[in-house]
């Protein structure tokens, strides 16, 4: 059995110049997830995000689309 490949970068944010390249409905992570199948969550490194919010996200994209949550910096505070 074949493992999925996930192709994805590190935020969903898509920088003007490059909007026109991704469907145009939906927020920027439904637009995102229609052209990649995963992505990293870069501002969980930042602050810890609400279950909620997680679920709200996971809930606007496809069933196959992965996530990848960036570690909270408070644990690579402390790496020599």
């Amino acid at each position: 059995m074949k493992k999925p490949v996930y192709i994805g970068t590190a935020g969903w944010n898509v920088p003007p110049e490059h909007q026109i390249e991704f469907p145009q409905a939906g927020t920027h992570l439904q637009r995102y997830s229609r052209s990649l199948n995963a992505v990293e969550i870069n501002s969980a490194f930042y602050k810890n995000h609400k279950p909620e919010t997680y679920a709200k996200w996971a809930e606007s994209v496809p069933e196959n689309f992965g996530f990848s949550v960036k570690l909270l910096r408070l644990f690579s505070r402390f790496a020599p």
